[in-house]
């Protein structure tokens, strides 16, 4: 999958916190574990526009230290977005450094990273491709050093696959060819598996929240408002059986369906070397 032939992320340009809502409780946890220290050098990868160094920068500066962000993106257009994004948060003390590649195959140095985080990133590569972009991002991590997995997951296995299907035809009807074809959106358990298979020990989640979705945010947001789309994207949420209604919780408004998922935070440590 190379990026200048995948447009799909680089054309798509919507405001992630309209659509996912705030993530401030999921960060607060977040920040508990990870224990920003001066001097941190910390990777948020897949990271688009930075809503992830956002966070972290802000936080930063409340604890009044310095620390370096290696921001990195297979995309130019969201990394270009970020300049302006950060703009207000970088400083001499606080620097961020931009990557534009595929968190498959890293430019950054083994053993270098203090932290590395993934939101909701790990879903835009098909499964089989998963595990080879958390093993790139065990070996940027220093020893004893731990990765963050920020996701969408459903309360069951079984409940991922009506929520893929959801996701996969958000994405024709905003026709984003690419995405439909190659996301993956990977159970709690998957996960578990993949970063265990990519060299991962201690493997816990230390956060779940509810992750509320409606169609009509997403209409607005992927589908430039059309109507005739949001009404086939709700006429196809009414569809789904009335068991799994019920485990998404959803909320039939007319114009408008909601549904909920969790997010969850699952934190994962790269073992220690033997000396």
């Amino acid at each position: 999958m190379r990026p200048e032939k995948q447009d799909d992320w680089n054309r798509r340009n919507v405001d992630f916190v309209k659509i996912h809502g705030s993530d401030d409780e999921a960060f607060a946890y977040l920040f508990e574990e990870l224990k920003l220290a001066p001097r941190m050098k910390i990777g948020d990868i897949m990271g688009g526009y930075g809503g992830v160094s956002k966070y972290i920068l802000k936080q930063a500066q409340a604890l009044r230290i310095s620390l370096d962000i290696l921001l990195s993106d297979a995309y130019k257009s969201p990394i270009a977005k970020s300049r302006t994004f950060l703009k207000p948060y970088e400083t001499h003390q606080l620097r961020v450094t931009r990557i534009i590649e595929d968190a498959r195959n890293s430019s950054i140095a083994s053993n270098s990273l203090d932290a590395v985080i993934i939101k909701l990133g790990l879903h835009e590569f098909p499964k089989a491709h998963q595990p080879q972009a958390l093993a790139e991002s065990h070996r940027t991590l220093k020893p004893a050093c731990a990765i963050y997995i920020i996701e969408s997951v459903t309360k069951t296995s079984e409940m991922n696959y009506p929520y893929r299907a959801i996701i996969r035809k958000k994405d024709e009807l905003a026709g984003y060819t690419q995405m439909a074809q190659n996301r993956y959106f990977s159970s709690r358990e998957e996960i578990i598996e993949a970063l265990r298979s990519s060299g991962f020990k201690e493997i816990k989640q230390i956060y779940s929240g509810i992750f509320k979705l409606n169609t009509k945010t997403f209409c607005d947001a992927d589908m430039g408002g059309d109507p005739d789309k949001l009404q086939e994207f709700n006429e196809y949420l009414r569809s789904f059986p009335e068991d799994v209604k019920l485990a998404l919780n959803f909320e039939d408004r007319g114009n408008d369906i909601e549904f909920s998922v969790e997010k969850v935070i699952i934190k994962a440590v790269k073992k220690s070397e033997i000396r």
